[in-house]
């Protein structure tokens, strides 16, 4: 099953004290053929040096460091470095379930999917659930069918880049665009 490689792009500025707990659980995947990429878009705090401390933690970690362009710009320059034929996002101020990679993945290759999405959850400071977004009805769409859903009343907050696991096929023209 764990044959293809997905890389884990987390885009960081100035997050260092939520980053570890956000590479623990990537790096706590009951899926292991990971490539988790820190891109340090310019921290101006410890978080920098946080990320190289993390890398010492496990190969799988690679560490970019650039000049802040903003979000955008450090989920492109992950793209751009990414060795996976499958790619993810996580922002560096999240975490995620133990088994979400696995999860996605078998989703994504039973449906023969571009792309697999999942539920997710949104704490406050203390860890209290603020919102909830249920997952989908599981099937598969066409690319019209799931713009149609997407577009619907409530289901804008699933238009969002870290919930889903893709071909990094699609992402092969395609950028986030900066500014």
């Amino acid at each position: 099953m764990a044959n293809d490689l997905i890389s884990v792009i987390i885009p960081v500025y100035n997050i260092e004290r939520y980053l570890t707990k956000c590479v623990e659980s990537v790096l706590n995947q009951t899926y292991h053929n990971l490539e988790i990429i820190l891109v340090d878009d310019g921290s101006e705090n410890e978080t920098a040096k946080l990320c190289d401390k993390l890398a010492l933690k496990d190969e799988r970690i690679v560490v970019l460091h650039k000049t802040n362009g903003g979000l955008s710009s450090a989920r492109n320059m992950g793209i751009e470095k990414s060795k996976g034929n499958l790619i993810a996002f996580i922002d560096g101020d999240d975490y995620i379930e133990y088994d979400m990679f696995e999860k996605l993945y078998i989703s994504l290759k039973q449906n023969d999917a571009d792309i697999a999405i999942c539920s997710f959850q949104m704490e406050d400071e203390n860890q209290n659930i603020v919102d909830e977004c249920p997952a989908l009805l599981e099937d598969t769409y066409t690319n019209l069918e799931a713009l149609d859903l997407l577009s619907q009343e409530k289901q804008f907050r699933y238009v969002v880049a870290w919930n889903k696991l893709y071909k990094k096929e699609i992402l092969e023209k395609i950028r986030f665009p900066e500014g």
